[in-house]
């Protein structure tokens, strides 16, 4: 069986997302580079667009501490 190599990473849909906050997080269509991101809802007549920015969470770019275990102290030790 060939394959078309476009087709290969295609998502698509055949209605836009459901504009309640259930479950956005499977029919937004995720788009971003893994710093800068985005959910695209395709609403017709109204794009709804979701972005998110890694700064945002983390509080700002700061270096990586392979000491935090995000308040989950009993992943810290390892017995």
């Amino acid at each position: 069986m060939i394959r078309n190599k476009k087709q290969d990473y295609v998502l698509a849909y055949k209605q836009p997302a459901s504009t309640t906050y259930m479950g956005w997080e499977e029919e937004a269509l995720p788009i971003g580079n893994g710093s800068l991101g985005a959910k695209v809802f395709g609403l017709i007549g109204a794009e709804r667009i979701q972005f998110n920015e890694k700064s945002l969470w983390s509080g700002g770019p700061l270096p990586d501490s392979s000491d935090y275990q995000g308040g989950n102290l009993q992943d810290q030790y390892v017995f």
